[in-house]
C-alpha cells in the first residue's frame, strides 16, 4: 500500500511560536537566579498575629483562663488542647504480635534479629548468619 503524501502546510496551520516582548526581558530570570531567594517565611501571618497578642501578659492569661474554663465546663477540644500544650501529644501505641503471633519478648527478640540479618545479607549479598 503506497503511502498518502502530505499536504503541504497551509501559513493558518502552522504552530505560532511565542517569544516574550522586549519589555518583559529585563524581568526574566537570569540563569542560576531563584525566584523566591529569601525561601518561605518561617512563620505564618496567623501565627505573628497570635505572638503579638499574647506578647500582652494579661491577654495570655485571659485565653488560659478561657481554655480552663471551657475545659472544666466539659470541651474535650479545649482540655485535649491543654493537655497537648503542657504534656505534647499523646504518642502511640504499636502492637509487636499482631500476625505473627509473637508473644514474648524473646520471641520479639528472636525475630527482630532474623529480620536484620536477612536484610543485611540482602544489602551485602553474603550469608551473615554464618558470621559470628
Amino acid at each position: 500500500m503506497a503511502k498518502k503524501k502530505a499536504a503541504p502546510e497551509k501559513p493558518e496551520n502552522r504552530k505560532k511560536i511565542r517569544t516574550l516582548p522586549e519589555a518583559a526581558k529585563p524581568f526574566m530570570f537570569k540563569p542560576g537566579q531563584s525566584g523566591n531567594p529569601g525561601g518561605r517565611p518561617k512563620k505564618k501571618p496567623i501565627t505573628e498575629a497570635y505572638a503579638r497578642l499574647l506578647g500582652n501578659p494579661s491577654k495570655a492569661d485571659e485565653l488560659a483562663q478561657a481554655m480552663f474554663s471551657e475545659a472544666l465546663s466539659g470541651n474535650v477540644q479545649a482540655a485535649k488542647e491543654l493537655r497537648e500544650g503542657i504534656e505534647g501529644k499523646a504518642l502511640q501505641a504499636i502492637r509487636m504480635d499482631g500476625e505473627l503471633g509473637i508473644t514474648t519478648a524473646e520471641e520479639r527478640k528472636q525475630r527482630m534479629v532474623e529480620l536484620l540479618r536477612k536484610a543485611a545479607e540482602r544489602i551485602e549479598g553474603t550469608d551473615v548468619g554464618s558470621v559470628q
